[in-house]
């Protein structure tokens, strides 16, 4: 597979991964997300980061899938832990960016070649052709950016109320998911590596290992995040019902202080009917 350069990495990878970013949030409905200015500063280093793993990654991960799917990976951590999106939000982000920017390539790249009367091996060789090649991707991209904003074009819409409202329960989905995910995943690995004994010296049988291995470490860290996050919701629940109570009590001993004994006795029966309902 081809290698990248410093200048390719500038030119070519750094616009790639912001464009990633960029897609990624608005096909999500992340247009909020523009308002605040810090959060493109957290765009630039999204990008910045993301070019200079994969720049370093390219010496260990020469397979087109395999780099693919370190890539949306790579993202999905990216937006968790740069961008501070939630990890399914992230997920998704990732691989929509990834799909936009991979449909591109393959519908635009036989015209240019043709045009050009290059190569994707002479391409590969020269920075500046990488960036002749990757310009008018650059613009539709950028236009569909622009237009997805303008018009509040998305494929999901996790602005929205009914989104949110619905958050704990995609967290517990995500658990439950990643969980049985990775169990999958770790008997796989433990059956070819103990079991089945399998030619470790075929391509082949390697990558879809590496594969396997990336998945069950990203899908680790994706369980980590939902129990926390699950956790997070039960002590903040927690803690707000503890206030609930004790502003409560403090109504309730007022109204002791003040003699008004029928709306003391109203505001018991509403603690006893609130207590019941959590229980």
């Amino acid at each position: 597979m081809d290698k990248l350069s410093i200048t390719s990495l500038i030119i070519v990878s750094l616009p790639d991964a912001v464009m990633v970013a960029l897609i990624g949030l608005v096909s999500i409905g992340k247009f909020s997300y523009f308002k605040n200015a810090n959060n493109f500063i957290r765009i630039a280093i999204f990008g910045v980061l993301s070019a200079v793993i994969i720049f370093f990654s390219r010496a260990f991960v020469r397979n087109v899938v395999e780099q693919l799917v370190v890539s949306i990976l790579l993202y999905s951590l990216l937006f968790i832990f740069i961008m501070r999106l939630k990890f399914y939000e992230s997920i998704l982000a990732s691989l929509f960016g990834m799909i936009v920017l991979v449909f591109m390539e393959v519908i635009i790249t036989p015209p240019i070649l043709a045009l050009t009367n290059t190569t994707m091996l002479q391409i590969y060789q020269n920075d500046w052709w990488r960036f002749i090649y990757s310009s008018p991707e650059r613009i539709i991209q950028v236009i569909l950016v622009f237009l997805s904003m303008r018009f509040k074009i998305k494929i999901f819409d996790f602005d929205s109320t009914n989104i949110k409202k619905m958050d704990y329960y995609i967290q517990i989905f995500v658990t439950l998911l990643s969980t049985v995910t990775l169990i999958f995943l770790v008997a796989v690995i433990t059956k070819a590596l103990l079991f089945d004994r399998g030619d470790f010296t075929n391509a082949t049988t390697l990558l879809l290992l590496r594969l396997n291995l990336y998945i069950s470490l990203f899908i680790t860290v994706i369980l980590v995040l939902a129990l926390k996050s699950t956790n997070e919701y039960y002590q903040k629940k927690h803690d707000l019902n503890n206030n609930e109570y004790r502003q409560s009590l403090e109504y309730l001993s007022e109204l002791i202080k003040e003699k008004r004994i029928d709306m003391a006795e109203e505001t018991i029966d509403k603690l006893k009917q609130h207590i019941a309902k959590e229980h």
